[in-house]
């Protein structure tokens, strides 16, 4: 799949007609010239609920990690860390309570699962409310990208290595190459926090260019259809 190509600087004449083919996948990014007022400022991790995904937890729970999102103005950190990762949580937490030095500052709280889904959580990273925007920290879960991407968020997919017959690779290298999302490191994602933040700068004109050039020669809704397993028919 090519790059988009930066010379592409014409809306195609039927945008209207591939952007309501795929509604819910014309996000509003946040643009680089936002209030940046001194709200809370929030980074959500998901796990997904299928499957552990340990290593994810592994790489956040750190002081390391804190330090980078205090650098980069974060101030709360909302982890749905699954069933099996509770016991990494309240490890954390009794090595460095609420106000020790090696939080950085940051605000922290976790869950294992909800019922009703992740949405309020995911809605903590919007600019609104008072808050600035903030990130999504995922598993390369198709639902959980969906709901990222209907929603606008700054998106960071990291693959869960510990997958048999595993394409989460393949799918978070996909949507990073079209300039969607940022395809995490486990093994530096200070660094991931770094290019989230270079995303963010893009304008929502450039996203709909690039995806409409996608959505023209098949590249963004094949991905989909592929790898999410949905038809052409989005909700």
């Amino acid at each position: 799949m090519s790059s988009p190509d930066p010379d592409y600087t014409e809306m195609p004449e039927d945008w209207d007609k591939l952007s309501a083919s795929y509604p819910a996948l014309t996000p509003t990014w946040p643009s680089s010239q936002e209030s940046q007022s001194n709200g809370p400022r929030y980074v959500f991790v998901t796990v997904g609920a299928t499957a552990p995904f340990n290593e994810l937890l592994f790489a956040i729970f750190v002081p390391d990690f804190f330090q980078k999102l205090q650098e980069f103005g974060y101030t709360h950190l909302r982890v749905q860390y699954g069933d099996d990762g509770k016991l990494i949580y309240d490890d954390f937490c009794s090595k460095y309570p609420e106000g020790s030095i090696d939080r950085h500052q940051i605000q922290l709280d976790g869950f294992g699962f909800k019922t009703e889904g992740l949405g309020k959580d995911m809605r903590l990273a919007k600019s609104e409310d008072g808050r600035r925007n903030g990130l999504v920290i995922c598993h390369a879960g198709s639902g959980t990208i969906l709901d990222a991407l209907r929603m606008g968020l700054t998106t960071v997919v990291v693959p869960n290595p510990g997958l048999l017959d595993n394409h989460q690779v393949e799918l978070a290298e996909a949507l990073a190459g079209l300039g969607w999302v940022v395809h995490g490191d486990l093994d530096d994602l200070g660094a991931s926090l770094k290019a989230a933040e270079v995303l963010r700068t893009k304008s929502s004109a450039s996203i709909k260019r690039e995806v409409a050039k996608d959505m023209k020669t098949g590249g963004f809704p094949s991905i989909m259809e592929r790898e999410m397993g949905f038809s052409s028919q989005l909700d």
